[in-house]
C-alpha cells in the first residue's frame, strides 16, 4: 500500500517523524506529534498522517505524556475522520479496538476484550501485509 498524499514536503516530514516514534522516546513522541502536525497543516487530507497521529497519542498515553480521556478523545476523533473517507482502513479500525477495549482491560472486564482480539485477529487475517 502507497502513501497517499501527492506532496512530496507532507511526505519528507512524516517520514522525520517515523523516524522520532521509532526511538519511543517521550521527546521523540513529542517531535513526532509536531512533525505529522507539520505534515497535516501541508497536506490536511493525508489520511496516513492522520492515523500515525493517532497512534502517536495512543503511545504518549501509554508512556503517560497524555492522559486517558484526552488521548482517547483525540484518537477517536481522528480514527473518525480517516474511517469517514477509508472505511477499510486497517490501522484505524485497529486502533479504535484497541482503544474500545482498553478501560475494560484496566477494569478487569473480559468481554469487551474478547471482542476486540476477536476484531483484531479478523484484521490480520483479512490484511497479513499490514502487520
Amino acid at each position: 500500500m502507497g502513501v497517499d498524499t501527492f506532496n512530496p514536503d507532507a511526505y519528507d516530514i512524516y517520514l522525520q517523524a517515523l523516524q522520532q516514534r521509532a526511538t519511543f522516546s517521550y521527546g521523540g513522541l513529542e517531535a513526532a506529534e509536531k512533525l505529522l502536525k507539520g505534515a497535516l497543516t501541508i497536506d490536511p487530507d493525508f489520511l496516513d498522517a492522520k492515523t500515525e497521529l493517532a497512534s502517536n497519542y495512543l503511545h504518549q498515553f501509554e508512556t503517560g505524556l497524555m492522559n486517558q480521556d484526552d488521548a482517547f478523545a483525540e484518537v477517536s476523533a481522528i480514527t473518525n475522520q480517516v474511517l469517514a473517507v477509508r472505511p477499510q482502513d486497517v490501522r484505524a479500525r485497529a486502533i479504535q479496538a484497541f482503544v474500545r477495549s482498553l478501560p475494560s482491560t484496566m477494569e478487569g472486564g473480559s468481554a469487551v476484550v474478547s471482542d476486540a482480539i476477536q476484531e483484531l485477529e479478523v484484521l490480520v487475517a483479512e490484511n497479513p501485509r499490514e502487520y
